[in-house]
């Protein structure tokens, strides 16, 4: 539930981009950052592949973030 209510929340951040990319310039740094803190909450709450599984296993969020950036 929790996961399908971030993955849609992601997919309409998306789509706003890309409808309205003028009226989201000023912010896209900040929605950049936030999709990718969604994106890494997503692999810990329902790891899909190997890779998101290692994401999952960190105790902290900065090993989150480091265990994320080495699989990419």
């Amino acid at each position: 539930m929790i996961t399908d209510t971030l993955t849609n929340t992601l997919d309409l951040i998306e789509q706003n981009q890309k409808d309205y990319s003028t009226a989201y310039d000023c912010i896209e740094a900040e929605l950049n950052c936030l999709k990718d803190h969604i994106s890494i909450v997503l692999k810990y709450l329902d790891p899909l592949t190997v890779d998101d599984l290692n994401i999952s296993l960190p105790k902290t969020l900065k090993e989150a973030k480091r265990s994320m950036y080495l699989y990419r």
